[in-house]
């Protein structure tokens, strides 16, 4: 590698650490080492200073590179990876604003959205429910299903505060592993800062969206050793007509039957099933 240090016309013997605030090394097209004037080395793991389009992958120094399909990620890019950005739009939000959504890459699984002493067994939490459409639009295949015109929850990023105002006592979250799993997912994860917190689990049209971009997160998932989406996973989204279910999404299931439950790829669960968490943050 080639280090250039220009010096500014009528310089002559100038000190480095005084007349340069920082130089740049780029060993690779993935990767910068920035050296400030005080000597200490500082990485910006993706060649985008923040991410701002869906694809974008997020690194721990809240850096981003786009994917490609092509993308090779070095090893300290794979050990810092937080989020992919799945979602960017107007369609999850409650006041039609622009939100950018990353979803983390390590699920939860056999976990019990809730228990039976749960408010949520026998109590309805009206701002995070959606309306159940009749069959069979209950399908992807469906039009109506696609643009996702269930009424009710669109952003999940409360959910947990609106359940939490219904329930008693302390330690809430333990009635509720599911939320548990991603109110920890940043600690349980070791992310610092900004990345620490903000987890939550998704609406079901915020894990819709997730599951249309799922062939592009699994690559990536692929890329850092992981298992791909797969299975069912639970939304925090209520079923407004059966007070102790909430929806779940099938990441395998096509959607496209449109005469038998069977083909369904989103459905309701009592609580106390054995779903997968997948946890996504606003970014």
């Amino acid at each position: 590698q080639v280090l250039k240090y220009e010096l500014a016309d009528g310089q002559t013997g100038t000190n480095l650490a005084e007349e340069c605030g920082k130089f740049e090394i780029t060993p690779n097209g993935n990767l910068k080492y920035h050296i400030p004037a005080d000597g200490t080395i500082s990485t910006t793991l993706g060649n985008k200073t923040a991410p701002s389009a869906q694809g974008d992958i997020v690194f721990t120094d809240g850096s981003a590179i786009a994917y490609e399909q092509n993308l090779a990620l070095t090893k300290e890019q794979k050990d810092s990876v937080v989020a992919i950005i799945f979602y960017k739009g107007t369609e999850c939000s409650s006041n039609s604003s622009t939100r950018m959504l990353g979803v983390g890459f390590v699920d939860g699984a056999n976990l019990m959205l809730a228990d039976n002493t749960a408010y949520v067994k026998n109590g309805v939490v009206s701002n995070i429910c959606v309306a159940l459409p009749s069959q069979p639009e209950y399908y992807s295949g469906n039009p109506m299903y696609s643009s996702m015109n269930f009424t009710g929850d669109k952003d999940g990023s409360d959910n947990w505060t609106a359940i939490t105002a219904k329930e008693t006592g302390d330690n809430k979250e333990e009635k509720y592993p599911a939320f548990k799993y991603a109110l920890e997912y940043g600690s349980n994860n070791n992310f610092k800062g900004e990345f620490s917190t903000g987890w939550y689990m998704p609406t079901l049209k915020e894990l819709y969206f997730l599951k249309t971009y799922k062939t592009n997160i699994n690559n990536v998932r692929q890329k850092l050793g992981l298992s791909k989406l797969s299975g069912t996973y639970w939304t925090s989204s209520q079923n407004n007509n059966i007070i102790d279910c909430f929806f779940h999404i099938n990441m395998d299931k096509s959607g496209n039957s449109s005469d038998s439950w069977d083909g369904a790829d989103v459905g309701t669960g009592t609580i106390d099933c054995p779903f997968k968490v997948c946890v996504i943050r606003e970014f």
